[in-house]
């Protein structure tokens, strides 16, 4: 109950963190490439550290075990809602996407970054 709480207030006022002044965000919008999904699809000694619910820690897990999402970074509302916020601050440098040079529009296509 208390932790709860204490979760609903951080969350009403999560949108100050990423339009604040003196914060920046650092984007990684690129998914986990295709050869290296498939590898660790196929690979169950290769782990990923998750938060565990029932477990109530963080634990490793084959990749498989977990539900997958190849959403676009800029299909996912709350990555888009980050994105949002962060535009808010005076100076646009403070929220960068600091992957890769290449990415794919939303049609598939290749665009230079």
């Amino acid at each position: 109950p208390e932790e709860q709480s204490s979760f609903g207030a951080a969350m009403q006022n999560m949108h100050v963190m990423y339009a604040h002044e003196h914060t920046l965000t650092l984007r990684i919008e690129s998914l986990t490439p295709d050869d290296v999904w498939n590898r660790m699809m196929a690979n169950e000694t290769e782990l990923v550290p998750v938060y565990d619910k029932d477990e109530k820690n963080v634990v490793a897990k084959p990749l498989k075990d977990l539900f997958p999402n190849r959403n676009a970074y800029t299909s996912r509302g709350w990555c888009m809602a980050e994105v949002e916020w962060s535009s808010l601050r005076t100076v646009n440098l403070q929220h960068q996407r600091i992957d890769g040079v290449d990415d794919h529009s939303d049609d598939g296509s290749r665009v230079k970054l």
